[in-house]
C-alpha cells in the first residue's frame, strides 16, 4: 500500500473536510431558503365586528385567486390598496384601514401570493406577489367607479407594488421600509444575525437561489429600479433605526423616485409598524399625503 508523508496526508484530510464542509453549507443554505420561501397560509375569514368589511375575491393575471376585504370610502375621497409585510396577511393592515376610514378614504386589504387565503406555492419576496398588487389596483378602480386610487405597501407589500413588468398604476404610492434590492436585503438580514464577514460569505449562497426558485435573475428583484417608473406621487417612509433596511438605503431609494415625492424618517424606529410607533405622525404624514393626492374636490363638493 502506498504511503504518503504525514504533512501531505494531513493536508489531504483537511482538504476533504473543507469540501464536505462546503457541501454541507450549501445544503444548509438551500434548506433554509426553502423554509424562508415556504407559503404562509392562514384562515382569515370575516373582518372585525366593529369595522364592517366586505369579503371579496378576484383573479390576478395568472388566474390565481386573491382574497381580501373591501370598504368603500366617502364620495371624492378615493381608495387605497393595502399590501401587507412578509409572512402576514390582510389583518396586518387593519389599523391602516381604520386610519384611512377616519379620513373618508376607502380601502382594499388583500392577502398576497402564498399568504393568508390567497393561492401561491411559495413566497417570492415581491415578484409573484406583484401580480396580486396589480390585480388589487384594478379591482379597487372598478369598485371606486373612477375615483383616484392609492396604495400602501409595507416591506414585502412595497416590493410587490413595484416589481414585475411594471409598478402598480396608482395616483399616490406609500412605500414603508422597502428594500432597494433583494441582494441588499439578504446581506442586511444575515449581517444582523451573524455579522458583516459572514454576510459576505453566506449571501451569495442565497442570491444563487433566486433564479432556481423564482425563475428570475437578481437584477429583476430590484424595487429601486422600478421606482423610477412610478407615475403617481410617492412617499417613502423609513425608520432611522432600521437594521433590515438601513436609513442610508432608504435615502438612496427615495433619491431615485420621480416628483412629486416625500420622505418621512420615523425617528428611533426600526423595521416596525410605523403607525403603531407614531400614530399622530402617521396620520399627519401618510394619511395627509393620501388625502392631498386622492381627494377629488369636485366630487366631494357634489
Amino acid at each position: 500500500m502506498r504511503r504518503y508523508p504525514p504533512k501531505l496526508g494531513l493536508a489531504a484530510g483537511l482538504g476533504g473536510a473543507g469540501v464536505l464542509g462546503g457541501v454541507g453549507l450549501i445544503g444548509a443554505s438551500w434548506w433554509l431558503g426553502g423554509r424562508l420561501t415556504a407559503p404562509a397560509p392562514a384562515t382569515v375569514g370575516a373582518g372585525p365586528e366593529d369595522f364592517p368589511l366586505e369579503c371579496v375575491e378576484f383573479a390576478n393575471e395568472r388566474g390565481e385567486r386573491v382574497r381580501g376585504w373591501w370598504r368603500s370610502g366617502l364620495p371624492g375621497a378615493g381608495s387605497a390598496v393595502l399590501l401587507h409585510p412578509l409572512r402576514a396577511d390582510r389583518r396586518a393592515m387593519l389599523s391602516r384601514a381604520r386610519a384611512l376610514a377616519e379620513a373618508g378614504i376607502g380601502a382594499l386589504l388583500v392577502d398576497l401570493h402564498g399568504h393568508g387565503e390567497s393561492s401561491g406555492p411559495r413566497i417570492t419576496f415581491g415578484f409573484a406577489e406583484s401580480a396580486d398588487a396589480r390585480a388589487a389596483v384594478r379591482y379597487a378602480r372598478e369598485r371606486s367607479h373612477g375615483e383616484r386610487i392609492g396604495a400602501i405597501g409595507l416591506s414585502l407589500g412595497g416590493a410587490a407594488a413595484l416589481l414585475g413588468p411594471r409598478p402598480v398604476d396608482v395616483d399616490a404610492l406609500v412605500l414603508e421600509a422597502v428594500y432597494p434590492s433583494l441582494v441588499e436585503a439578504i446581506e442586511a438580514r444575515i449581517e444582523l444575525r451573524l455579522g458583516k464577514t459572514m454576510a459576505k460569505l453566506l449571501a451569495p449562497l442565497f442570491v444563487a437561489q433566486i433564479r432556481l426558485r423564482f425563475g428570475v435573475s437578481a437584477r429583476e428583484m430590484r424595487p429601486i429600479d422600478s421606482l423610477r417608473k412610478v407615475r403617481g406621487a410617492v412617499l417613502v417612509a423609513a425608520g432611522t433605526a432600521d437594521p433590515k433596511t438601513p436609513l442610508a438605503q432608504s435615502r438612496r431609494f427615495y433619491s431615485v423616485a420621480p416628483e412629486p415625492k416625500e420622505l418621512w424618517e420615523v425617528d428611533g424606529v426600526g423595521h416596525d409598524d410605523f403607525l403603531a410607533a407614531d400614530p399622530r405622525g402617521y396620520r399627519e404624514r401618510v394619511v395627509g399625503f393620501l388625502r392631498r393626492h386622492l381627494t377629488d374636490r369636485r366630487a366631494a363638493i357634489a
